[in-house]
């Protein structure tokens, strides 16, 4: 039942799968393709603006830069004039200036993080000109940049006396405010360290980024930190022309989530529609398939009953539709199954007798306990022949042992069932009192024989109350039970011939020596734990050579059975007599009250072989 409820699980699911994929699959296939391309299209538009947010930014810095330059010459040109500019005012633009002079570097006003020399002005790039100004970055203990813009106090003799003065941060880095909503910007020097950033990318993509030739740099640049992606846009500020410093590197960056929030709110949308489709879809699905499955579910759960081995099953075979004609055609393939099965069975329990034993009686109760699982007959009888060639016939009434009894038959009877090839059909009238059939009732009889090489070995007697007989499936599978009888019939007397060519005598039927031997140890071990006395004889025959040579070898053989008989009748049943070869006996006397009985015997038997042969 189990098995049955999940194969129309199984099937029900398969077709409602197979209904949402023919009809939900172009619609999902067209909605994913487009969700990525929006994606695509989202991402590129972003990365545009984030290219325009970083170059906008970039020519802030420019401007920004120029008037610090300017402030810087318009002091210079100030101090040398003797007017100094009010520092309050400095100081909104500048953190601290510096004067750099041959005897050393002096602090005009502010705090620097750090007092810059001649030694790092002249290391930071191409040398001053005459009202312009140069930008250097310096870095204290810390690693901490600060960007300084130096200035010639004199044009003239730009070394004697310089001007270095360190941009406020606040003012320079503050147009961050000008950027769109969720980015930021990250400004680096030509070697990749930050100058002012508030999202740095990792340096070993940013690197890979910047190593890639010029035509593949256009690509987008994206990074992740943490559990978020980052969509960046690079823009590279040349300050070399103009301020004579190195290429510094701005990115403005955002989150990637927030450039597709469009489409996240629209995968909101669609994604319910979608799934209520697909709801809608699976409920239709469900019905159809409830109405439709249910011969179906029926036959899956008789063919579960067939493979636990019930050949009884029966589907109901009502409807006229297609499901109608599968129920009768399940119907005949369950009863012609269980037939072939229950057949194979007794087969299978026969061919075990025969490897084992070859018992007959065996043989005769497994097939007449299950012939009536393979023929629909009213009664059933098992003509068979013995080892010895006697017939039998066994009939079984309900599921007691079978009833033996010995018949006679005909050999007009034995020599017409044997020559029938398919089987005969006989009706009561034609049955005469005298004939085997006559002991078994029923309107009309069938008789399916087997031989046994050209002997009747046997035959099926199938009886019915009414005037019919067995189906041709029936006849096949009959014919096929009696083949198995016939091996085991002749099994049994191969073994029996065996048996007897082993330990028998063939010329007087006494036991050889073989099976002397064997009964003797058997009698001394029984004598010694009954503490019982037992005797042996040995007997050879005087003068048997001169029979042979003067009347013959027939005429010793005749003397040979003679004398097995004389000695077999001067024992008693429990004796036993062996010929050991050529004219010699034994006999062997167990359970002896006496040793004097032995002399009798002994003497009974000299006394019987003294008369003539």
């Amino acid at each position: 039942m189990k098995a049955a409820a999940e194969a129309r699980r199984s099937v029900r699911r398969r077709i409602v799968a197979l209904f949402m994929l023919c009809g939900l699959l172009p619609v999902v296939a067209t909605i994913a393709v487009s969700y990525q391309q929006v994606e695509d299209v989202l991402i590129a538009q972003r990365v545009a603006l984030l290219r325009g947010a970083a170059s906008n930014y970039a020519t802030v810095l420019v401007d920004r830069l120029e008037a610090a330059e300017r402030l810087a010459l318009s002091f210079a040109s100030g101090s040398r004039a003797g007017r100094l500019a009010t520092v309050d005012v400095l100081e909104r633009y500048f953190r601290a200036a510096v004067a750099i002079e041959p005897a050393g570097s002096r602090v005009l006003f502010g705090a620097p993080s750090q007092v810059p020399t001649a030694g790092d002005i002249a290391a930071g790039g191409r040398p001053l000109v005459a009202h312009a100004g140069r930008v250097i970055v310096l870095r204290n203990a810390q690693a901490k940049p600060g960007v300084w813009i130096t200035v010639s106090e004199n044009p003239a003799a730009p070394l004697q006396r310089q001007l270095a003065f360190e941009i406020e941060p606040t003012y320079l880095w503050e147009a961050h405010d000008a950027l769109p909503y969720l980015t930021e910007a990250c400004i680096l020097d030509a070697a990749g360290r930050p100058l002012d950033c508030a999202r740095q990318p990792p340096t070993a993509e940013f690197n890979a980024f910047r190593s890639d030739p010029e035509g593949v740099r256009e690509a987008d640049f994206a990074w992740i930190a943490g559990d978020v992606r980052y969509l960046g846009g690079v823009r590279e500020l040349f300050l070399g022309g103009r301020f004579g410093a190195d290429v510094w590197v701005v990115i403005a960056s955002q989150p990637e989530e927030h450039a597709l929030a469009p489409i996240r709110e629209l995968a909101g949308t669609v994604v319910p529609a979608v799934l209520l489709g697909m709801l809608v879809a699976v409920l239709l699905g469900l019905v159809h398939v409830r109405r439709t499955l249910q011969p179906l579910s029926e036959l899956a759960h008789a063919a579960g009953r067939i493979a636990a081995r019930d050949f009884d099953v029966r589907i109901a075979a009502t409807r006229t539709d297609e499901f109608g004609v599968v129920a009768r055609s399940f119907n005949a393939m369950s009863a012609r199954l269980g037939r072939q099965f229950k057949a194979l069975q007794v087969q299978a329990e026969i061919d075990a007798v025969i490897l084992s034993s070859a018992d007959l009686s065996r043989v005769v109760s497994i097939v007449m306990r299950r012939i009536s699982d393979v023929v629909s007959a009213d009664r059933c009888s098992l003509l068979l022949a013995d080892q010895a060639g006697a017939y039998h016939l066994y009939s079984s009434e309900g599921h007691g042992a079978p009833a033996d009894q010995e018949v006679d038959v005909s050999r007009e009877e034995c020599d017409r069932f044997r020559t029938t090839e398919h089987g005969l059909r006989i009706a009561r009238s034609e049955i005469g009192p005298s004939s085997v059939l006559a002991r078994i009732r029923g309107t009309s009889l069938y008789v399916l024989p087997f031989a046994v090489g050209d002997e009747l070995g046997g035959a099926f007697i199938l009886g019915y109350d009414e005037d019919r007989g067995p189906e041709d499936e029936e006849v096949s599978l009959v014919r096929k039970l009696g083949d198995r009888v016939a091996v085991a019939l002749a099994t049994a007397r191969r073994d029996l011939e065996l048996h007897r060519r082993a330990y028998y005598d063939s010329l007087t039927n006494l036991p050889n020596r073989l099976l002397g031997l064997e009964e003797l140890t058997r009698a001394v071990a029984a004598a010694a734990r009954n503490r019982r006395a037992l005797a042996v004889l040995f007997v050879d025959l005087d003068g048997f050579s001169e029979v042979n040579d003067s009347l013959g070898h027939p005429a010793g053989d005749s003397v040979l059975v003679q004398s097995a008989a004389r000695l077999r009748g001067c024992v008693r049943k429990s004796d036993f007599v062996a010929r050991l070869g050529g004219d010699e006996f034994a006999i062997v006397l167990p359970e002896l009250r006496e040793a004097a009985d032995a002399a009798l015997v002994a003497h009974h038997s000299i006394k019987a072989l003294l008369a003539p042969f």
